[in-house]
């Protein structure tokens, strides 16, 4: 393959040739009532079962966990613009105002971007609450200090005067952006949401897998895309050990395969939407600002094909016990009765409280 170059999506190529754990549900036979799994020696084999209630399978060893209490509250989450019942439910100095939360108003003092209400951000220079920067408006260090539906894009670390404001997906293939890797990023403000280092750093292609997912590997070598762009790039996955039965590994997905198109296509529907637009700056991409202004359903589905996306390997041809333990949220999610197989990831360094 001479004159093609090969780049590395989120980690340097790995020879692994692992040996993985092999996962299997059972119902009977666990050393005790609180087990959740455990290594059978004389199988090979971890056997697996759901904890019940609010309990949680906890990680004792690399072999063995137990079920552990985990309360269904947890107080201080939710951001301005998200639904609460009481003041303990919101973050920061936010109170709980006609069971929405309500953080501080512009001009007052404070200490972090949670403590503004809707529309704010906490200005650095004078540490107060002030106006979000609009589309196309100079001065931002962060996509916090741009309107919810915009990122920074960054032309300088230093001199913000050198940054704007830049709406999402907007950004045309090979249009600079400043601080993408040679492995390759998801990037928002790009059009095609992804960016490379290929020279020069711009938004770029975003490469799909050369062959039918779900693709079986043994190191990351095997996890290869097709030739994108103007100069035929070839990038790569890692291959990780699955959740299953037999011990399979799977090559991670490409931010331009279909599964992980489903994502995310939904993800620029949410931006799209004036939804977004109703929570803190740092809730922007949270749980609790898309299950107070979305639908149900439409919530649930975000986080099947989120998780889906992100952790392909792990989930493809695990059984439900597995993925109950390992995957909650995603289980919660899963439509069930029709035998269907938190929230955003960190997406663009935003909290997702």
């Amino acid at each position: 393959m001479l004159g093609v170059k090969i780049l590395f999506i989120a980690l340097a190529s790995r020879t692994v040739f692992a040996t993985c754990p092999s996962y299997q549900c059972e119902i009977k036979g666990f050393p005790n009532q609180s087990t959740c799994l455990y290594l059978d020696n004389s199988t090979n084999i971890n056997y697996v079962r759901p904890c019940k209630d609010n309990y949680a399978c906890v990680s004792i060893s690399s072999t063995f966990s137990e079920c552990q209490y985990q309360s269904p509250y947890t107080p201080n989450t939710q951001v301005a613009g998200a639904s609460c019942s009481y003041d303990q439910d919101c973050v920061s100095t936010n109170t709980c105002v006609n069971k929405i939360c309500k953080g501080k108003p512009i001009y007052s003092n404070c200490l972090s971007h949670l403590d503004c209400d809707v529309g704010l951000y906490c200005y650095p220079g004078n540490m107060t609450c002030v106006n979000q920067l609009k589309k196309g408006y100079i001065g931002c260090m962060e996509d916090a200090h741009c309107v919810n539906d915009a990122g920074c894009q960054v032309f300088s670390s230093s001199n913000p005067q050198n940054n704007v404001c830049t709406e999402y997906f907007s950004l045309a293939d090979y249009e600079v952006m400043i601080g993408c890797s040679q492995s390759g990023d998801i990037n928002y403000l790009c059009k095609s949401g992804f960016c490379a280092n290929v020279g020069t750093s711009v938004c770029h292609p975003a490469p799909e897998s050369a062959k039918t997912t779900p693709v079986i590997c043994l190191k990351d070598s095997y996890c290869l895309s097709k030739p994108i762009g103007a100069s035929g790039m070839i990038f790569n996955t890692t291959c990780n050990c699955g959740f299953n039965d037999r011990s399979e590994m799977f090559c991670s997905l490409f931010p331009g395969d279909s599964v992980y198109n489903e994502y995310d296509s939904m993800v620029r529907d949410w931006i799209e939407s004036d939804d977004i637009l109703k929570c803190n700056t740092y809730g922007r991409f949270g749980a609790g600002c898309m299950k107070t202004h979305w639908s149900s359903s439409k919530y649930k589905e975000f986080t099947r094909k989120m998780y889906k996306a992100y952790n392909y390997a792990q989930i493809i041809t695990t059984d439900d016990c597995m993925i109950e333990i390992s995957f909650p949220e995603y289980f919660k999610a899963l439509d069930t009765s029709s035998g269907a197989g938190f929230i955003f990831a960190a997406l663009l360094g935003l909290s997702l409280v």
